[in-house]
């Protein structure tokens, strides 16, 4: 079932090792909550270290389960930050 708040039901999991498009996506969305620097680097559409430790960190300010992966639960935590 879809998550409610959940702007882009139709993207897989994204997590360590995960590249493309949509991670590129995640990072500006992280940059833009603060969570990654601005530089061209941080969005990179390769879901490294930084990308992780970034996700896990927003995911501790949302009160989600903090595991470093991106899904339905946490697309969604992102929105209420503003990030979309």
């Amino acid at each position: 079932a879809p998550v409610v708040g959940d702007p882009y039901p139709s993207w897989p999991l994204l997590s360590s090792g995960s590249k493309g498009q949509n991670v590129e996506r995640w990072q500006t969305a992280l940059v833009k909550g603060g969570f990654l620097p601005n530089v061209p680097t941080s969005m990179d559409g390769a879901f490294g270290p930084l990308t992780t430790a970034a996700t896990k960190l927003l995911q501790g300010k949302a009160l989600v389960k903090v595991d470093g992966i991106v899904g339905p639960v946490r697309r969604a935590a992102a929105r209420t930050f503003g990030f979309w």
